[in-house]
């Protein structure tokens, strides 16, 4: 079990020399104590992937911000950035 929180923040701090480098704001919105059962080393490297995804697809100058929050026993992550997105065709289908 670990805070999720600190395993964002730590992340987030890796990938703030990519984001100053392409002149990227990269901001966070976390809520603290924030407790899952996990193993953070295989944690981490799924949010520095969604992290730098978003890096990567938002153009010089945008923004990049990673949130966390609690609804009810779920624990909520998103990154949402100034990027390109992704076409509705790669979604997948409902079921």
């Amino acid at each position: 079990m670990g805070s999720i929180d600190e395993i964002l923040k730590d992340t987030i701090e890796f990938a703030r020399t990519e984001a100053e480098q392409k002149e990227i704001e990269l901001n966070s919105n976390l809520d603290s104590e924030i407790w899952v059962l996990g193993d953070g080393q295989q944690l981490q490297p799924v949010f520095s992937n969604l992290i730098d995804n978003g890096l990567e697809y938002t153009p010089t100058a945008g923004k990049v911000t990673v949130s966390l929050f609690a609804d009810n026993e779920t624990a909520i992550i998103t990154v949402e950035d100034t990027g390109i997105g992704i076409a509705p065709e790669e979604f997948p289908p409902h079921i």
